[in-house]
């Protein structure tokens, strides 16, 4: 009866670095060729571009490259420097933009301090032109466009003033004027003469 040798068979090796020189240098030289071959297959199946570069425990430099180290390292540069440039160029953009509209807000705000400072004077100039006397006194002459329009909005305003007092005194008046016809009235309809009616000492 034969004996059949036992095998333990594939097992999973810890992922540590390997102490004996001899297994670590085996180990390395495999790794690396299984490396380049999958980093082969890659580019070959999706048609990529791959640099590889590892340095063997004694330092030892080796190389993998598709189509070629330099090729991929020199592509690598110039994409990399022109991703910096755009980005700079997009922050330049943005701040450039930034101070733009900063500008034009202050040169905004510029321009209503000035006319609210403009209305400000011109408002000065009427309350010292009429402090010392009433504003209807001033001459017209001595009065700009600004100035006399001004003036003619007071004198609208005086004027509406006017003709609300008139039509209350007007409704006043008449209220006062229909009581007395409705006492004289009464007065004469009870026989009473109406200068006897309003005088009580008689």
């Amino acid at each position: 009866m034969s004996t059949k040798k036992l095998s333990k068979g594939r097992q999973k090796i810890d992922m540590v670095k390997i102490k004996n020189e001899s297994y670590l240098q085996v180990t390395f030289s495999k790794r690396r060729a299984g490396l380049f071959k999958k980093a082969s297959e890659f580019c070959s199946l999706t048609g990529s571009e791959a640099a590889i570069v590892v340095f063997s425990p004694g330092d030892k430099a080796y190389s993998f490259g598709c189509p070629g180290v330099s090729e991929v390292i020199e592509k690598y540069e110039n994409e990399t420097s022109h991703l910096v440039n755009s980005s700079s160029t997009v922050e330049e953009v943005h701040h450039r933009a930034n101070i733009i509209r900063v500008n034009n807000e202050f040169e905004a705000l510029q321009a209503q301090l000035d006319d609210a400072k403009k209305r400000s004077d011109k408002l000065a100039e009427i309350v010292e032109a009429t402090s010392k006397r009433y504003w209807w006194q001033v001459p017209i002459n001595e009065l700009n466009i600004e100035q006399l329009e001004c003036l003619k909005f007071a004198y609208d305003e005086l004027d509406k003033k006017v003709q609300l007092r008139a039509i209350v005194a007007g409704l006043f008046t008449d209220s006062i004027s229909f009581d007395n016809q409705n006492a004289s009235g009464f007065g004469r309809a009870n026989g009473l003469q109406s200068d006897k009616f309003f005088n009580n000492d008689e």
